[in-house]
């Protein structure tokens, strides 16, 4: 258009609303990555409990049963076991191994029978 008014490009307010919204987008997408890390993180420690546990139990399934309760910490984790035999057949043992984390969200527990 020559001489007239031009329409050609964005006025500022349009540029602000569209500021506005990419911004309001960018904090959800943000907030979707700490989210998203944090439960990264979680699961992270409870497949390492999950290894430390059955490490142990694996363990203590290849010794000859005996009455025991002990603990100890690995990988910045508290892991618990202890192996009883069952009144009612002292021919069974049950093997019971947990790992908490030092933080205490929560423990992963595993049993096991062995008969011997």
């Amino acid at each position: 258009m020559a001489g007239g008014k031009g329409t050609d490009g964005f006025s500022l307010l349009e540029v602000m609303i569209a500021l506005g919204i990419l911004s309001i987008g960018l904090l959800a997408l943000a907030s979707l990555f700490s989210s998203t890390q944090r439960t990264l993180s979680i699961g992270n420690k409870e497949t390492i409990a999950t290894r430390l546990a059955h490490d142990k139990m694996e363990e203590l399934r290849a010794t000859r049963p005996a009455l025991i309760e002990s603990a100890d910490t690995a990988e910045g984790m508290t892991r618990r076991w202890s192996i009883a035999q069952n009144k009612d057949n002292p021919m069974l043992w049950i093997i019971t191994v947990e790992v908490v984390p030092l933080e205490d969200q929560g423990s992963i527990v595993l049993q096991s029978m062995v008969f011997y």
